[in-house]
């Protein structure tokens, strides 16, 4: 169980969107522009899950950075 709530379900789940569209268009169900927002859809996400992140990141260092005390190297 713990392995599998190891993998990116944003990345997973954009993946199975982007190949779902790809599919719809090849089967004429979509038009290109429903798969244009789909794109930016999609690349949106990734930018928020990278801003997430990325805040986490930081948060991690000024702990760290806390804890070690500001003139002590690991």
């Amino acid at each position: 169980m713990k392995r599998i709530l190891k993998y990116d379900w944003d990345a997973i789940a954009g993946i199975v969107a982007a190949f779902a569209a790809i599919l719809m268009h090849f089967l004429h169900i979509v038009e290109e522009d429903v798969l244009l927002m789909i794109a930016v859809v999609l690349i949106a996400l990734l930018f928020i899950r990278d801003l997430r992140r990325e805040r986490q990141s930081e948060h991690l260092w000024r702990r760290l950075g806390n804890y070690f005390g500001p003139g002590q190297r690991w």
